[in-house]
C-alpha cells in the first residue's frame, strides 16, 4: 500500500509522509498527563531535528502529543521501558513548555 493514501496520517503538508523526527524522550516520576482529575503516568517528547526523504535535515520544535509534549504511557509499561501507542500526534511549539 503507498503510504502517501493512509488515512491515518494526518497534517498541514509541512512535512512529508516518510519524515524521520529526532529528540528525546523523558519517562520517571513527576511526569503525569491529566485524564479528568486522574494523574496518569506519561512520557515527555521532544523533537529537535527532521530529516526528510531526501535527506535533507531541518531544525524543528516538535512536541509530542498536544502542545504540552505529554503523553500517557500504555497498560503494561514498566520502569526504565514505557510502551506507547503506535501513533501518536505532535505538535509545532514555538519554545518547549
Amino acid at each position: 500500500m503507498d503510504p502517501s493514501s493512509d488515512v491515518s496520517q494526518k497534517g498541514d503538508g509541512n512535512l512529508p509522509v516518510g519524515t524521520l523526527l529526532h529528540g528525546r524522550l523523558w519517562s520517571g516520576p513527576g511526569i503525569y498527563e491529566l485524564e479528568g482529575d486522574e494523574k496518569v503516568p506519561a512520557v515527555l517528547g521532544r523533537y529537535t531535528l527532521a530529516v526528510l526523504p531526501d535527506g535533507r535535515k531541518y531544525p524543528v520544535c516538535i512536541v509530542l502529543g498536544e502542545t504540552d509534549g505529554r503523553v500517557a504511557k500504555v497498560e503494561g509499561s514498566k520502569p526504565g521501558a514505557a510502551v506507547l501507542a503506535r501513533e501518536l500526534p505532535v505538535s509545532p511549539v514555538w519554545r518547549w513548555p
